[in-house]
């Protein structure tokens, strides 16, 4: 019989440059090699998956995609531990049945690791994701990365953060992680989908602010 399932969500790690932050995923991964069952890199426009495929392929870590992690009929993993899966987050339901094929045996006491390379600029996508991680039947942590000069965090003064950083003296190269950023940018969200004029389906995520946030400076 399996465990109860359980997710863990921790608390975001916002980097101060989208290079900073692309080379701290890529070392966070190095890091846990061989820790998790599996580990995913999960992505919601298609310019980041792009995007985190080169910055793997320029480290030679190996990737797989969904397919390549199991067998034909789904019911073994391919054990390749420290190579990562790319999966967008729309694509969760499928990861989902791929995972509820594995034998119970394969997943006891058993963890995958989500790295997600950014929120989405609606709260209800991010939580999307995290439903279908509860829902999964096994252990799971995720967290979230994202950089103060990505536009989501532009929208509501990303630059006065640094600022901040800077004025404390804090480590201008390293990831700032604490629960009230984590609820700052659930706040963001929440104010983007109050003046969103839809959801259009994009591929990146300078394109999902141009064609449903248009002409908006900023969002206080």
């Amino acid at each position: 019989m399996l465990f109860k399932k359980k997710i863990q969500r921790e608390d975001d790690r916002v980097w101060p440059t989208t290079e900073l932050k692309w080379n701290g995923i890529v070392e966070e991964i190095l890091s846990v090699s061989g820790n998790y069952l599996l580990v995913l890199a999960v992505a919601h426009f298609k310019k980041t998956a792009s995007e985190m495929r080169a910055r793997f392929q320029a480290r030679n870590l190996q990737i797989r995609d969904l397919e390549e992690a199991f067998n034909f009929h789904g019911s073994e993993l391919k054990k390749a531990t420290n190579q990562p899966l790319i999966v967008m987050a729309e694509s969760m339901s499928e990861f989902d049945g791929k995972m509820r094929q594995l034998r119970a045996s394969e997943m006891k006491d058993q963890e995958v690791l989500f790295i997600v390379a950014e929120h989405h600029p609606l709260h209800e996508c991010d939580e999307a994701l995290l439903s279908f991680l509860s829902k999964l039947p096994c252990r799971s942590r995720i967290r979230f990365h994202s950089a103060l000069d990505e536009p989501l965090f532009k929208m509501f003064g990303g630059e006065r953060v640094l600022d901040v950083v800077k004025r404390l003296g804090l480590d201008e190269k390293q990831y700032i992680s604490h629960r009230l950023i984590s609820s700052a940018i659930e706040k963001a969200q929440k104010k983007i989908k109050d003046k969103a004029t839809g959801n259009q389906r994009v591929d990146s995520m300078d394109e999902w602010f141009h064609y449903n946030l248009p002409m908006e400076k900023g969002i206080g």
